[in-house]
């Protein structure tokens, strides 16, 4: 090829014929003055100017490359983006699809948890002391009532000794105050019956009271007609006299002993007062060698229930102090074999958990192994940390080996519901909209929703469908025009010529 000539490479078929047209016909470009430049010198009206030199063409066309570079890569550009404009109108969009198929979908949520035993048991001391014996330690299996600690007993044994003496002080003084009570029942009743011989002689008095003094009366009266005499008035009258001091002395008597009467009856009542004073003493007495046995008891620490040590907090020697509240001994959980998983749901998820709800979990421990349970319990009351509210779920877990350790963190999966032989579709389907079609007559919803569907002319067709159960992958159709190995519309591609490859934008200019 002469040297004039430029060869510009294009990859789109426009480019190629414009190369070959530029080719087959001589390049002319404005380089002088004096015309046209062109394979053969330039071309003018009159010829070579006269002075200068006959140049070959060639010769004067590689005197500027630089120039002719610029026009080849300016004319390659427009080569490039009239053959990318031309392949953009002829482009259709590409599907990618998925098919539709039948299988097993669970509907699940996820949570996270703690493996923990069913009963834990926490074993503490109501008295203070020193640690005198320690008889379990971490994983001892220990019975109800076995003893697994004790606490010096040698105070507690004092206080009982000095609880045991004072209720036998109450209590001989109970038998004191009850003889004290005898005594003046006695005096009581040695009164009561001097009052009443006292009482009897002062009726008799009375009687011969009356009897004298009416021989008085009737002797007076005789005297004072005549036919009596002084000696025999006197006389009258000194018995009756006689008979009026002693119905006073008696009467004053009577006064006395009823006095002495009142009196004993006094003494009596403050014995037996002073007797149930006693015996309310001997109870506080009695209550204080209770109570000091009691404390003396809580020296020896016993399990309370069946289990396992999971937790000791003391060692040999060691003080603990029960002032305000019983420090925590050991932690017994009480059977390893049945444990549960306290799950904390967030409150988007709460609503679809249900008690009796299968559970699959595993744990860090075990990262090849899934363990099952159920829903037991849903725990109304909210768990809000950082404005965050979850709530608390039970699970049961059932862990006859042993396997299950409490503390475990473990990552759960609760089954809300599951269909076996389900016509299933991506759920990315179900998210696909062509952007020039229109829109649903009514929105999707957990139960309604759509796929595109491509028809025999390679264009999306609507399908609405009733959906069902879904994993988050996969969803149920439960009633739609689909079948399996139909395939659903899931996204676009990238766009394609007519062809199917995208152009190509050559291999740049070259001299």
């Amino acid at each position: 090829m002469p040297r004039g000539i430029l060869r510009i490479g294009c990859g789109s078929p426009w480019c190629g014929a414009w190369t070959q047209s530029f080719r087959s016909q001589p390049m002319t470009l404005p380089l002088t003055d004096h015309g046209p430049l062109t394979e053969h010198g330039p071309l003018t009206d009159h010829g070579p100017s006269p002075g200068r030199s006959k140049i070959p063409a060639e010769r004067r066309v590689a005197r500027h490359p630089g120039w002719l570079f610029g026009l080849a890569l300016a004319l390659t550009a427009a080569a490039m983006l009239l053959s990318h404009a031309v392949g953009t109108r002829n482009a259709a969009p590409a599907y990618r699809t998925g098919p539709v198929a039948r299988g097993a979908v669970t509907a699940s949520t996820t949570a996270s948890g703690t493996v923990n035993p069913v009963v834990t048991v926490q074993v503490g001391s109501q008295v203070s002391g020193q640690i005198s014996e320690l008889l379990a330690d971490f994983n001892t299996e220990v019975k109800t009532g076995q003893l697994v600690a004790r606490i010096d007993p040698a105070l507690f044994e004092t206080q009982v000794a000095q609880a045991a003496g004072d209720l036998a002080v109450a209590q001989a003084g109970i038998e004191t105050q009850r003889a004290t009570v005898i005594r003046a029942n006695a005096d009581l009743e040695a009164a009561r019956a001097t009052l009443t011989n006292v009482q009897a002689q002062l009726r008799k008095a009375q009687a011969l009271l009356f009897n004298a003094r009416s021989s008085y009366e009737r002797t007076q009266r005789l005297f004072d007609r005549g036919n009596a005499s002084a000696s025999g008035r006197d006389s009258a009258k000194s018995a009756n006299d006689a008979a009026q001091a002693e119905v006073e002395a008696l009467t004053a008597q009577e006064i006395s002993q009823q006095a002495t009467v009142r009196s004993s009856e006094a003494q009596l009542t403050l014995a037996q007062a002073n007797v149930a004073s006693a015996m309310a003493l001997v109870q506080q007495k009695q209550a204080a060698y209770q109570g000091a046995r009691i404390n003396l008891e809580h020296t020896r620490i016993v399990a309370p229930v069946d289990g396992t040590v999971i937790q000791r907090n003391v060692d040999r020697g060691q003080t603990v102090a029960a002032s305000l509240q019983a420090p925590v001994l050991f932690t017994i959980a009480q059977d390893l074999t049945a444990m549960q998983v306290d799950a904390s749901v967030d409150e988007a998820d709460v609503g679809t958990v249900r008690v009796g709800q299968d559970v699959h979990f595993t744990v860090d421990a075990f990262p090849g192994r899934r363990f099952t349970g159920a829903v037991i319990q849903i725990r109304k009351a909210p768990q809000v940390v950082q404005n965050v509210v979850t709530y608390d779920v039970v699970i049961s877990a059932p862990n006859p080996d042993l396997a299950l350790l409490p503390g475990l963190t473990a990552n759960i999966r609760i089954v809300a519901d599951h269909r076996d032989d389900a016509l299933l579709v991506p759920s990315a389907a179900l998210r696909y909209h062509p952007a020039k079609a229109a829109p649903p007559s009514s929105p999707p919803s957990q139960q309604t929703g759509e796929v595109w569907v491509l028809n025999a002319a390679g264009q999306p067709e609507r399908r609405p469908l009733r959906l069902g159960v879904s994993d988050g992958s996969m969803v149920e159709v439960v009633e739609g025009k689909l079948g399996v190995g139909d395939r659903v519309v899931l996204g676009e591609t990238a766009l394609s010529t007519a062809s199917g490859a995208v152009p190509s934008m050559g291999a740049g200019p070259r001299m």
